[in-house]
């Protein structure tokens, strides 16, 4: 997939995704993208986000290239996870550093 743009690398996940008998969804494809680009160098982002519903929490990830999505464009709107929301308690700033 050198010679291959990173937007056509997406359809081409999305396409097999659309095959593939386990139905994969957001977060397996677009860490299969990143797995891509990352391959050929190029930098990416998976992103994972949240929003409230009527039933609780609906949870959704997705790829970005370049400040644009390119795998998981969603209509809705998600609030992305930041690195702040995984803190442990009672973890100190040098353990995190460390690990």
């Amino acid at each position: 997939m050198r010679g291959v743009a990173p937007q056509r690398m997406a359809w081409l996940v999305e396409v097999a995704a659309r095959y593939h008998v386990l139905r994969p969804t957001c977060l397996p494809k677009a860490i299969v993208l990143y797995w891509l680009l990352r391959q050929r160098g190029l930098e990416a982002k998976v992103v994972i986000g949240a929003q409230k519903t009527a039933d609780g929490i609906g949870a959704h990830a997705w790829l970005e290239y370049e400040g644009r999505i390119l795998i998981g464009e969603s209509g809705e709107v998600f609030a992305p996870l930041d690195g702040a929301f995984y803190q442990s308690p009672g973890v100190t700033e040098r353990q995190q550093q460390t690990a």
